[in-house]
This record gives C-alpha cells, structure tokens and sequence, in this order.
C-alpha cells in the first residue's frame, strides 16, 4: 500500500481535477460565496445557468422547479386522489370547520402555546 502522504495527495488531485470539470460546464461556489449574494445566484440559475454550491465532496445544483397549477393533477400526484374527490373533502372540512366555529370549538390563536395548550 502507497503511504498516507501518496494517497492524500492522489485523492487531491483527484478532487480538483473532479471540480475542474465542473467549472467548466457549471458556476461552482462555496457556501460562503453563495450566501453572500443569494438572490444574484438564484436569478442566474432561474434563468438557466447552471450554478452549483459545493458542500463537503459534493456539488449541489440549483435548478428551478415547475410548479404545478391547482387545476393539475397535483392531488392525484400528491395525495392519490382525483380532483372531484379533492372538492369532495375541501367542501366536507370546511362545512366541519364551520360547525366547530359555532360550537365554540375553535379558538384562535394568540402567540402563547403554553395558554393555548393549558385552555
């Protein structure tokens, strides 16, 4: 077995020549960097630029995702319900909610969990 030293110096060269490939397809920033000027970064990704955040051995890409309208199959993706059954439980809640209300079951919250709780 080649000495630690060897083997250090292998694993490096091997990581910058992982992370010279990546700069060359990829913007890679440090955690720092990134942080110090988020939105600038996120914008560029947003707009198609391949942007990365190193942490540890790893590349982190930033990349946008599709958001779904609510009129899409999010719930039958989501919960493994269709959409009729989603209005079907929406307008059920919501009938109970008012029920609750009336009934004096529902209290609204003011910023004290430990009152909330004890009431």
């Amino acid at each position: 077995p080649a000495p630690r030293a060897a083997r250090r110096r292998r694993a490096t060269r091997l990581t910058c020549s992982f992370l010279r490939l990546y700069k060359v397809d990829m913007t890679t920033l440090s955690p720092t960097k990134a942080r110090a000027n988020l939105t600038h970064w996120l914008k560029r990704a947003s707009a198609g630029e391949d942007i990365g955040i190193l942490c540890g051995d790893k590349v982190i890409a930033l990349r946008p995702v599709r958001v779904f309208a609510e009129d899409s199959d999010y719930a039958k993706r989501e919960y493994g319900v269709t959409g009729g059954e989603l209005k079907t439980f929406v307008k059920r809640a919501d009938a109970e909610l008012k029920q609750d209300r009336r009934a004096g079951r529902v209290t609204k919250y003011k910023g004290d969990i430990r009152a909330a709780i004890r009431d």
